[in-house]
């Protein structure tokens, strides 16, 4: 796979991802790195822990990689994420933050594995 699929995978427009970092080798060196950011496992420890503040961080980085890189899936959820978990949580919300985690790991999963595949 090289990064133009990988971009056409999760439903970006390649062209747009090249104008702004314009070189496909930066382009897959970024998300070769950014994939294996230590944000990840402090995200996974933090919700473990239940430490919202700890998750608040750790996604609010995730979700910055992800816009500097445009991966739209990724980018949104650690969005909700980041602003269910800004302030803390308020009554009622555990659950969401939850689901809104499960679905950026997933997010972060499908993404570390089309980067294994770049060639």
């Amino acid at each position: 796979m090289d990064v133009r699929a990988l971009y056409e995978n999760i439903g970006v427009d390649f062209a747009d991802v090249l104008a702004l970092l314009r070189k496909e080798e930066r382009i897959k060196a970024y998300l070769v790195q950014t994939m294996d950011d230590p944000a990840f496992a402090a995200l996974d420890s933090a919700m473990e822990q239940g430490d919202h503040e700890a998750a608040f961080r750790a996604a609010h980085t995730i979700k910055g990689m992800s816009m500097n890189l445009m991966l739209k899936p990724m980018t949104e959820t650690a969005v909700e994420l980041v602003e269910c978990l800004r302030d803390g949580l308020a009554p009622g919300e555990e659950e969401r933050a939850h689901a809104l985690y499960r679905q950026l790991k997933a997010s972060c999963e499908h993404l570390t594995a089309l980067v294994g595949e770049l060639a």
